[in-house]
């Protein structure tokens, strides 16, 4: 659990928990779908080269562990989990 700084955008939340997310799945050793909710951080990690220190290091650790997939999910439709989510971070 972590608490951003007032300053701190949603995108660089999201790249965050992304981060985070990738950091310990590549831990555990796990072979893994992490679905985000944010199109834009989904779409940089995967086409775009990025200036962003954190989408850089999502994408080595992406590079690095071949067992992870980021997947893009449409945010506030009902999906039960992502709706779990977005209470918990709120």
């Amino acid at each position: 659990m972590a608490k951003l700084d007032s300053h701190n955008t949603i995108l660089q939340a999201d790249c965050l928990a992304l981060k985070e997310a990738i950091s310990w799945t590549s831990g555990q050793k796990l072979m893994a779908k992490l679905w985000c909710d944010s199109e834009s951080v989904a779409k940089t990690i995967i086409y775009r080269k990025s200036r962003n220190s954190i989408i850089h290091e999502i994408q080595i650790s992406l590079q690095d562990s071949l067992n992870i997939k980021v997947c893009w999910v449409e945010g506030h439709i009902g999906i039960a989990g992502n709706e779990a989510a977005d209470k918990s971070a709120n």
